[in-house]
Formats: structure tokens, C-alpha cells, sequence
């Protein structure tokens, strides 16, 4: 009796063990997509504004909110330079990163736009910070 009690203790103990690795790789992948979907985001960001700069001789101007409803379309020729799911726009228009964060826009120069989220800690200036640098 002692003996059946052991094998099926230890053979709970292996499966809560394997439960435990499946839920850390999942909640890596999980992690994984998100980041790789935050760059996606940033690289198509950047794509639009130089778009946009191109149709219109200038970088849409305005909060974050009113350049990604330029850039998504609310425009005087209603094009649409970027598209984003809407579950990832927040109510006045800002695009959100995959933690619900706006990203950030840098018009630095003529050519030159950097899109930035604040990562999985959402702070800024955190070495988890995904750049288009």
C-alpha cells in the first residue's frame, strides 16, 4: 500500500513539474510575440510617416493621437498609410503597443522618424524599451 501511494505521489509530482515547464514556455512565446509584434508595429510606423511625408511634404503634426489618425486615414485624401487591429487603438486614436501603451513618434529631421514602446515594464528610458534605432 505504501508503495502504490509513492508511485502515484511521484507521478503528480512529474506532472505538476511538466505543467510547471509548459506554462514557462508558453508565457516565453507569449512574451516572444509580443516583442516581435511591438517591432512589426514600430517598423510600419515609420513606413506610414515617411509615407505621409512624401504625399504631403511634411510629417503629420498634432498629439500622438491626431498623427496616427492621420497616418490611419483622417486625412484630406483619406488615404489609410497605416492599419491597425482596432483592439490596439485606443478611444482617442492613439496606437498601443501589445502591453496597452501608446508607442511614440519622433519626427527628428526631414528623412529621419524614430518610433519607440516602452516595453514590458511600460517606462520610458528602461533597457526593456523597443526602439526603431
Amino acid at each position: 500500500m505504501c508503495i502504490m501511494k509513492t508511485k502515484r505521489t511521484a507521478v503528480l509530482i512529474t506532472l505538476a513539474a511538466i505543467g510547471l515547464l509548459v506554462l514557462a514556455a508558453v508565457h516565453s512565446l507569449r512574451g516572444s510575440a509580443r516583442e516581435a509584434t511591438a517591432k512589426n508595429t514600430i517598423h510600419c510606423l515609420v513606413i506610414a510617416s515617411q509615407t505621409y511625408a512624401k504625399e504631403y511634404g511634411k510629417f503629420p503634426t498634432g498629439t500622438f493621437s491626431q498623427v496616427c489618425q492621420a497616418l490611419g486615414g483622417d486625412n484630406s485624401l483619406k488615404t489609410a498609410f497605416i492599419e491597425v487591429a482596432p483592439d490596439h487603438i485606443q478611444r482617442d486614436g492613439a496606437i498601443l503597443d501589445p502591453w496597452g501603451s501608446p508607442y511614440r513618434l519622433d519626427f527628428g529631421s526631414a528623412s529621419n522618424v524614430v518610433a519607440y514602446s516602452a516595453g514590458t515594464d511600460l517606462a520610458w528610458g528602461t533597457e526593456d524599451d523597443i526602439t526603431s534605432k
